[in-house]
């Protein structure tokens, strides 16, 4: 049997380079799918597993997994109707609705764009991302499978500085950003692939404010590279990506907010902490959406518009949850105070005042944003109402005319303006 070398299977005049390139993008499609289906046959294959520990109440005082009740939320859930089997039902059909449609993304954004390591990446930890969960419940039954889960949770901790530091063209802006990627892969080594050594994460507790720091180079790299090298495509791209992480921030938020102000003995139990579990869930899942619109249709709608409101309303919804639970807080220490306990009458109070508060709000947040975020859209908008303003009572020609080229002036800011007129002929 004779074996080709690698030069007899170059093309004339293709330059080694070029044929390695070349063979990279021949094998990642074949490869791409390889890992894709085993993770598809994994997750299916851990299902039941997945099942029985979300319908098992937890005991220990430490060390529960996540989504796993303890007896005091069981209970909590049973007092509104919910059993463990609904709980753990639910579960499972959120799981697959979240990995069908992250399969289905992924899927599209690699088989639809050309290959290249960004979109190999990027596919690959969609089609990963949500099911690690379940998976991870097939670790002490079938411990030759901890070598692939291990791989897939360092794959999917990986791509996240890859994504962060090279999206949307695939190039680290700035360049010294892939050393930062590459500090990160080892951290991401050392957690997935050195536990139970004395080189796991775990054993270096001076390491975690860097996390913290990694995270800002995140957005530093983004930022940057919006301001200073990307181009008008690129960053409708992240416009998205921004879009997404904002209304997804939102929603933590809200819940954390909820999480701080709410009495203890009117959460009950930790039904509150269940809710916020699902809101992360779909924090992620509307993450991965929005990347998958800026790969595959950055311009499907007006980002601007919807990434200004998503600021508003996101501002809104907190000031008036401070107000109401700081109101809430206040009349009851009040009434508390005069009568010795606790009255409805401090909720409706404060419900009607959130009520009354509402437009006003909505007003003065919007003014705000428009003002720090969108100045430029903002005097804009006011030139125009102010030129609609003087049409209603200027009759002069040459006023209007004087008008017209200052609103046209100070909106678009043309480098050279010029007015015709046409006279009605006699």
């Amino acid at each position: 049997m004779r074996v080709q070398s690698v030069t007899s299977l170059m093309k004339p005049g293709e330059s080694a380079g070029a044929f390695w390139r070349s063979l990279v993008q021949r094998l990642a499609r074949p490869v791409w799918l390889v890992l894709f289906t085993f993770t598809v046959v994994i997750f299916f294959a851990s299902l039941p597993l997945y099942y029985e520990r979300l319908t098992t109440l937890c005991t220990r005082a430490n060390g529960c997994t996540e989504m796993q009740l303890r007896a005091a939320t069981a209970n909590a859930l049973a007092s509104v109707g919910i059993s463990l089997h609904a709980y753990g039902v639910f579960h499972i059909v959120l799981a697959l609705i979240l990995n069908v449609l992250s399969w289905l993304l992924a899927y599209l954004i690699f088989w639809r764009r050309s290959p290249s390591w960004l979109t190999f990446v990027v596919s690959l930890m969609l089609a990963q991302i949500y099911t690690f969960q379940a998976i991870d419940t097939l670790r002490p039954v079938y411990p030759a499978l901890n070598l692939p889960i291990n791989f897939i949770g360092f794959f999917t901790g990986s791509a996240v500085p890859l994504l962060f530091y090279a999206f949307p063209n695939g190039r680290f802006v700035p360049r010294f950003t892939r050393w930062l990627a590459l500090a990160w892969i080892v951290l991401m080594f050392s957690d997935n692939f050195l536990m139970g050594t004395r080189w796991h994460i775990s054993n270096f507790g001076w390491l975690e404010p860097f996390f913290g720091l990694f995270f800002v180079t995140f957005a530093a790299a983004q930022l940057y590279r919006y301001r200073y090298v990307a181009s008008g495509v690129e960053r409708q791209q992240t416009k998205w990506v921004v879009f997404g992480f904002l209304v997804g921030v939102a929603m933590m938020m809200f819940f954390n907010v909820l999480l701080i102000l709410e009495p203890p003995e009117l959460r009950g139990g930790s039904l509150l902490s269940l809710a916020k579990e699902l809101g992360d869930s779909f924090f992620a899942f509307l993450l991965t959406v929005s990347l998958g619109v800026a790969i595959l249709r950055y311009r499907l709608w007006d980002i601007d518009v919807l990434i200004r409101r998503t600021l508003v309303y996101t501002t809104l919804v907190t000031v008036l949850l401070l107000i109401y639970f700081g109101s809430v807080v206040l009349l009851q220490s009040f009434f508390r105070t005069l009568t010795g306990q606790d009255s409805d009458l401090a909720i409706a109070l404060s419900t009607l005042m959130i009520a009354a508060l509402f437009a006003p709000l909505l007003r003065r947040v919007r003014t705000f944003i428009d003002q720090r975020f969108y100045r430029r859209k903002y005097d804009a908008a006011r030139t125009v109402a102010a030129f609609a303003a003087t049409l209603r009572y200027e009759v002069e020609l040459d006023n209007l005319t004087a008008e017209l080229l200052r609103a046209i002036e100070d909106t678009v800011a043309p480098s050279h303006l010029s007015l015709w007129l046409r006279y009605p002929e006699k």
